[in-house]
């Protein structure tokens, strides 16, 4: 039997209350080898009902008239009450070793004989509150548990591989309803995706702009076919590629060198969080071994696309010190490591800056303020780390929508990495033998340039500059390249034009650099 309680909740004032969350959780887990997990039998009609609210749940069928005494499941309050009743019956074990999510509770011990100790407590505290535990869901003695959803264990937590293999194998969803749930069951996984919010920025938007095609919410009205386009069935093969690819998320150690790797681009940010449990101050930060712990990224939007290259380069790292403070907070205080070369322009603006930027940053400095820690510049090829976050691009997508509708030329980058190309193994920098064998093989694009041409120590100049050709592609490649890596980060669409035009002729370069920089 179904009861319906959204008249009750209509007009129920929602009690405060907050619930775990996995990030703010991890550091409980650190070092510990021993896990137990246990589950409540039908956990909410455990707990009475108070007599007060007693009347309002009553309800009727053909059978007669009802009154629970018993907190029912789908009521406003039921899971925020079930979760503050668990926490009181748990006060002596929380946080350690014990954790409680509504009625999945875990135990935890670094050793055998402390673990047996914890369970006799529990065990103890459960009989004296006269609840009642499910026998078949419950664990004892285990190295990894399964609990929320995720596998704990003392070196992280990591998702469910079954959980994770079901939703990597999932067909292209065939309604908006499907579409909708297959987004929200991929934000479960969103903390150990290195590049979600890129990733997930096309399926969002269709599932917007479908939303408001149909006019609905529920899922009835959104149980309607969609239709998918190349380049969304290829975002979506991404996102799934993604999935499968789900990082471990490693408990953070108070011994260990905690980092914080910070980046951004024209069009988003990124955080990435690790510790290096053996530190060698002799090696570069690169060449540490490093644990991932955290990542974020994220997309800017509306007024931050307007933003200057400081403030872009500002934000994510006052948006790290703000969530993570729980993470940062600590004696050993942590690295926060940074590509912008002048870095301190950040948190201490000079008078050269416009008075609304500086403002702004001076305010978000404030915002570091009681945090311990150092800041270092790290060179652009090897903050690899955020990188990946901020400005990997899907690739597949680009090639697979130039393929099929022919309406896109392809990206002069094809043979690139997207990480830091001048990095790239078979990277090499442009010569003017490169560039005079590019114009041997241009073939008869010369004869139709209607500009002067002229020809010194056999390189065809245009206005006393080298000409490029259209056709090679590879060469443009690796001259963009080089003009969009700056001294204090990556430049722009127009800093680019205007360094390219100063060296080189290349025909509508306003277009090729425009399409460069999108990606």
């Amino acid at each position: 039997m179904n009861i319906d309680y959204r008249p009750v909740n209509r007009v129920t004032i929602p009690i405060a209350g907050s619930m775990l969350t996995n990030a703010t959780t991890t550091d409980a887990f650190a070092g510990k080898k021993f896990f137990g997990s246990f589950d409540f039998t039908q956990g909410f009609w455990q707990l009475p009902l108070h007599e007060a609210s007693r009347e309002i749940f009553t309800f009727i069928t053909e059978d007669g008239v009802f009154t629970p005494n018993r907190v029912p499941q789908g009521a406003t309050d039921s899971a925020l009450h079930f979760q503050g009743e668990m926490q009181r019956l748990q006060a002596p074990l929380i946080p350690h070793p014990a954790l409680v999510w509504v009625d999945d509770v875990i135990l935890f011990a670094p050793t055998v004989s402390e673990f047996v100790e914890v369970l006799g407590h529990f065990f103890s505290l459960v009989a004296a509150a006269k609840m009642k535990l499910n026998v078949s869901k419950c664990s004892l003695f285990k190295m990894e548990v399964l609990w929320c959803g995720r596998l704990i264990s003392g070196a992280g937590i990591r998702h469910d591989p079954d959980r994770v293999g079901a939703l990597s194998t999932l067909p292209l969803p065939a309604t908006i309803a499907d579409l909708q749930y297959f987004v929200c069951a991929i934000n479960w996984l969103q903390d150990s995706l290195s590049d979600y919010a890129r990733m997930i920025a096309p399926l969002q938007e269709k599932l917007a702009a479908e939303k408001k095609h149909v006019g609905g919410r529920s899922r009835n009205a959104l149980n309607v076919a969609t239709v998918w386009a190349v380049p969304e069935q290829a975002a979506s093969e991404a996102m799934l590629s993604l999935v499968r690819d789900s990082a471990l998320m490693a408990s953070p150690n108070p011994d260990a060198e905690l980092l914080v790797f910070t980046d951004a681009s024209l069009s988003g940010y990124s955080i990435v969080v690790t510790q290096v449990v053996n530190w060698d101050p002799e090696l570069p930060v690169a060449k540490q071994q490093h644990q991932m712990i955290f990542c974020k990224g994220g997309m800017f939007k509306h007024n931050e696309l307007n933003w200057t290259i400081v403030e872009k380069e500002a934000y994510p790292v006052v948006k790290a010190c703000q969530d993570l403070v729980f993470l940062l907070l600590r004696p050993r205080g942590f690295r926060l490591y940074c590509d912008h070369a002048n870095l301190v322009y950040i948190f201490a603006p000079h008078n050269a800056l416009k008075k609304h930027v500086r403002d702004r940053l001076q305010r978000w400095a404030m915002r570091l303020c009681g945090l311990h820690y150092t800041i270092e510049h790290i060179a652009g090829e090897d903050n690899i780390w955020a990188d990946i976050i901020s400005r990997w691009r899907a690739r597949e997508v680009v090639r697979v929508a130039a393929v099929q509708t022919r309406c896109q030329r392809a990206s002069p980058l094809a043979a690139i990495s997207p990480l830091r190309p001048m990095s790239d193994a078979e990277f090499v920098f442009p010569t003017l033998d490169d560039i005079c064998e590019a114009q041997h093989a241009a073939g008869q694009e010369q004869s139709r340039l209607r500009v002067t041409l002229k020809e010194e120590d056999g390189i065809v100049t245009v206005e006393d500059r080298p000409w490029i050709p259209n056709r090679a592609r590879e060469l443009l490649a690796r001259i963009f390249v080089v003009a969009h890596t700056g001294a204090q980060g990556h430049r722009g669409q127009e800093p680019m034009v205007t360094l390219l035009q100063r060296h080189f002729w290349i025909a509508r370069i306003t277009e090729k650099v425009s399409a460069f920089v999108r990606g």
